[in-house]
Formats: structure tokens, sequence, C-alpha cells
């Protein structure tokens, strides 16, 4: 509904609209919305502008890290992102990460070492905070 709004406006109920199961809502949806010529299309189009520009919540504090550089890291399997958080506060969002590169930083004895050597330069990155 949010891309409805976003796109031509809310409807206000109808509450006088007679029930039918076509529109059940009361909102004149289908009327308002979805038959007006073209509509269905700006609807789906800004719907997919929306979702492609959705973000995970930030990661960095699921996993404490005893390190003299990073204080937190989490990862996204489902969209290979990996966040980091530093000992200086700043949170950086790294992008196409193989969650086989991010057992491995788990794993690493030196979280600073391993990310110099295979993340830092590696991936794309953006500063959360």
């Amino acid at each position: 509904m949010a891309s409805v709004r976003e796109a031509i406006g809310a409807v206000p109920a109808n509450y006088d609209a007679s029930f039918t199961f076509a529109d059940w809502t009361g909102h004149a949806l289908t009327e308002a919305y979805l038959k007006r010529p073209g509509q269905a299309s700006v609807i789906a189009s800004n719907m997919k502008r929306m979702i492609k520009e959705m973000l995970p919540p930030a990661m960095h504090e699921q996993q404490s890290v005893s390190s003299s550089a990073i204080s937190g890291m989490g990862y996204s399997k489902i969209s290979e992102i990996l966040d980091i958080e530093f000992i200086d506060n700043t949170v950086y969002r790294y992008e196409g990460v193989p969650e086989s590169v991010w057992e491995s930083f788990k794993s690493a004895s030196s979280k600073g070492r391993f990310f110099n050597m295979s993340i830092k330069d590696k991936y794309s990155f953006t500063q959360l905070m």
C-alpha cells in the first residue's frame, strides 16, 4: 500500500460502498487504484523500486569480538552482507562477502589481520555510522 500512496495518494474509505467480494475492504481499492489505466504497472514499478532499496538492519551487534581493532560484527547469509564495527565506533557494511569468508573471519585468531588481508579493499562497502 505504501507504493500506492506514494504513486497516486491515498483514497479514503468508502463507508457507503456496498459489500462485494471483489472489494471487501470498503476502500474501493480495485476501482480507485487498479482499474485506472496504467495504474497496475505504476504500482508494480514503485513496489520493485522500494524492494530494491530495502536493506537488512545493522548486524554489527550480532557477535561481540575480543579484538584490538574490531568490537562487533554480523553477517547475513541471504544477502551476503557483512557489518563490522570498529573500536572507534565506525560501522561499515561490506557487500558480496561469501559465507566461507565469514566463517574464516569468525574463527580467525586475529580479526584485524584477517580483515586487512581478506576483506579490506576486496569488497564494496558503505559506512553506516
